[in-house]
């Protein structure tokens, strides 16, 4: 071991830091000066990693003492859940993180050769290692980065807010905390935090362990071409059969797939042209989805001829969120082949609709008599945005009605009248009695699911976590995305009053 390493163990040693923390703030990286450093700190007879000792590690606040029991409960977790591959997300205090900095700072100053090419790493790296590592060679658990099962690990300092409120006065993000604080020049460190920092009284607590499943979200749109095909519940629903599909596909219950349709359709009528947009949301996957799912899906859905699948794909919940908002306001087309009681008034029906105004008009409804038990009686502007009308070919008593219309309106009600109850209608307007023979629905305005979508899911900004990649060793790693935390200040806080706020 090089002098220059002893003399800093030494002083980290000095500082009451734990043989975890010396090792990262020694920025050793080579597995033989990893055992050095081992049995340099043991040879002192002292316990570092000792949970309860008169003082806390100054730099990780005794986090590393919770490395078997962490383990432990994760393998236990997993086990139980019966899951194969798990991926972890540590939150620290934002104490830790304003200590490393202390340090890093402190180190600088007082080793500036030695440190002038190294960087170190955030206690949580380290830590988020060690757990993987122990999974694996103590329970046979492997991580998988890309899994959906996320395992969150929490830790909490009493003292936390009273630390990190000398330099930030007001709650923000993980995220943006952190950046502060690299950002943050070792002036304002030495002045507001002190270099190296103060012992703490107490140490950190390990809060909770959650267990998360990501949810998936599958947009797309169907086809109805039987009519005696409802989209709600029964066996012949398109709900039923998206259910039975789906948990056999994914490996979940029918419970824990929810499906939202851009509006509602029942028996009577089919859906056609570029089809209804729906959005599935799939719970409590135990591993993710293989890259031919969807192929799997559609196949099995579009092996009946009474409906079709169209469009599949993996949305994100601002995609479903973004689906909800616009299909209260977008518009529908719909088809109508209807009845008129006098055959001989069929021109003149067709030409008094066509001469409806063409920029669109406004109807008034009251609750139609068909569910006026299950919707607030009331009066319901709605706007008619086109209309047009033709004959049908060898039938000299049907005629052909075209609609498009905002969301919400009852398009039957606006062409049968509703015995008065939708004004006007067409069935004052031909002066004739009208029945409907078919319904068909054309299109729907939204564009869903979207032409590009990310399916990669996106921490929120209190999760402290960075991607790491590892190496074999036990403190070997490569880091992306760690600059600045050493000996690198770029864009450096000049000015108090830039950073105390």
């Amino acid at each position: 071991m090089m002098e220059l390493e002893q003399i800093i163990i030494e002083k980290l040693y000095s500082l009451n830091t734990c043989k975890f923390c010396i090792k990262r703030l020694l920025a050793a990286n080579d597995e033989s000066i990893q055992e050095k450093i081992d049995t340099y700190v043991e040879s002192y007879g002292k316990n570092h990693v000792k949970r309860y000792k008169a003082s806390p590690c100054k730099s990780c606040l005794d986090i590393y003492s919770y490395l078997d029991e962490i383990a432990k409960r994760i393998a236990e977790m997993i086990t139980k859940n019966n899951l194969d591959n798990y991926r972890l997300v540590i939150k620290v205090p934002y104490a830790i993180i304003m200590r490393n900095k202390s340090f890093s700072v402190f180190l600088n100053e007082k080793y500036p050769e030695y440190y002038k090419d190294k960087i170190i790493l955030q206690p949580y790296k380290p830590l988020y290692f060690l757990i993987m590592n122990n999974l694996l060679k103590t329970y046979k658990i492997k991580y998988r980065f890309l899994s959906n099962v996320r395992i969150h690990i929490n830790f909490e300092y009493s003292d936390d807010k009273k630390e990190y409120s000398k330099l930030v006065k007001e709650d923000i993000g993980a995220k943006n905390f952190k950046k502060k604080i690299q950002m943050t020049g070792s002036s304002i460190i030495k002045k507001y935090v002190g270099v190296p920092p103060d012992t703490p009284t107490v140490p950190a607590i390990l809060r909770n362990i959650e267990l998360i499943i990501q949810k998936y979200y599958i947009g797309g749109r169907y086809l109805k071409f039987d009519k005696n095909f409802s989209q709600g519940i029964g066996e012949r629903s398109i709900t039923n059969l998206f259910k039975n599909v789906m948990s056999k596909v994914f490996g979940i219950t029918s419970s824990d797939i929810k499906i939202y349709f851009c509006g509602s359709d029942g028996l009577g009528y089919r859906v056609l042209g570029t089809g209804r947009p729906f959005c599935v949301t799939l719970c409590n996957l135990r591993k993710k989805p293989d890259d031919n799912s969807l192929e799997i899906v559609a196949e099995l859905l579009n092996q009946t001829s009474s409906y079709k699948v169209s469009s599949l794909s993996y949305v994100s919940p601002n995609d479903l969120l973004d689906l909800k908002d616009k299909g209260v306001s977008c518009t529908r087309t719909f088809r109508y082949i209807c009845k008129i009681q006098c055959a001989e008034k069929l021109g003149k029906a067709i030409q008094q609709i066509s001469m409806l105004d063409k920029d669109g008009f406004f109807i008034n409804q009251k609750t139609p008599l068909g569910v006026i038990r299950q919707r607030t009686q009331g009066v319901r502007t709605k706007k008619i945005l086109h209309v047009d009308a033709s004959t049908v070919q060898d039938y000299p008593d049907l005629i052909d009605i075209s609609l498009i219309v905002e969301c919400g309106t009852y398009t039957e009600e606006f062409i049968h009248g509703d015995l008065g109850r939708t004004k006007p209608n067409i069935r004052d307007i031909i002066g004739c009695e009208i029945s409907i023979l078919s319904k068909d629905l054309l299109s729907i305005a939204p564009d869903f699911p979207p032409l590009v979508s990310n399916d990669k899911d996106e921490m929120s900004d209190d999760e402290f976590f960075e991607e790491v990649d590892f190496d074999i060793h036990s403190f070997g790693y490569s880091v992306k995305d760690d600059t600045g935390d050493l000996n690198v200040y770029t864009g450096e806080v000049k000015d108090e009053k830039d950073f105390v706020e």
